[in-house]
């Protein structure tokens, strides 16, 4: 600040923005998204059990069943999964593409409050990641297929509401008789990432399946099972000696 610069010559910078010009978007309702329960092997077979008893029944949003099923596996972020588009699978192939996510887009009203407009796809990655290929199990296509059918859109393969798609996991996490206050959304990464982790003990797999550009954000993910291999491996060799019972 100078005292030889009249206050006329200041102008304010923030007055200057036309704050219609454009939306706004932001990330999903804030939860500990690492730290984030996995629903084990036989409980995934509960829940895909009680999915399938789901949509078989009338006036019922089918949609986010069909979702519970298709990404317990994959394990997208729920942006991810809902910025997944038709055009993304190649069903001769089996393989999608993930190179986008849909979030929310804000308007500013005159009262600097923010009107909810729409879930909108864009073009980017959360931190920066690189679009990535995933390739898909017969179940995963015949899931895609079904949804297909449903004919809800023609760009959109999911179509949902996040409250909706996450009260849903709650319910079906108290159903198997677990606390529904310790699942939600993300919850299915969590069990893809562990899951996968458990069947082939590849980082890097799991890595390259959930699209992160560290391994050391993997391993959160999988940190458990992993320290439960190392000890397992550990102790097994500490073991090695020529103990005899009798």
């Amino acid at each position: 600040w100078s005292s030889d610069v009249c206050s006329s010559d200041l102008s304010n910078p923030i007055a200057n923005i036309d704050f219609d010009a454009g939306d706004y978007y932001v990330d999903e309702p804030a939860y500990n998204q690492v730290k984030c329960n996995a629903f084990s092997p036989k409980e995934v077979d509960q829940i895909i059990c009680i999915c399938k008893e789901m949509i078989k029944r009338p006036k019922l949003s089918k949609i986010y069943y069909f979702a519970i099923m298709f990404n317990i596996g994959i394990g997208l972020r729920f942006a991810e999964l809902c910025g997944l588009r038709w055009s993304d699978i190649d069903f001769d192939y089996q393989v999608m593409i993930v190179s986008g996510q849909a979030t929310l887009h804000y308007q500013m009203n005159d009262d600097l409050t923010f009107t909810n407009h729409s879930r909108q796809r864009i073009d980017t990655m959360k931190s920066n990641e690189n679009a990535r290929p995933i390739a898909l199990t017969d179940f995963e296509i015949s899931i895609l297929k079904a949804v297909r059918d449903l004919s809800l859109s023609d760009e959109y393969v999911f179509p949902m509401r996040y409250h909706t798609f996450n009260q849903k996991i709650k319910d079906i996490a108290k159903a198997i008789g677990l606390n529904p206050d310790n699942f939600h959304t993300h919850c299915l990464r969590a069990t893809a990432a562990t899951n996968l982790y458990g069947e082939c003990h590849d980082l890097k797999s799991v890595q390259l399946m959930l699209g992160h550009t560290t391994s050391a954000m993997t391993s959160k993910y999988v940190h458990n099972i992993m320290s439960i291999d190392a000890i397992k491996k550990a102790r097994q060799t500490a073991m090695q000696r020529d103990y005899q019972l009798a």
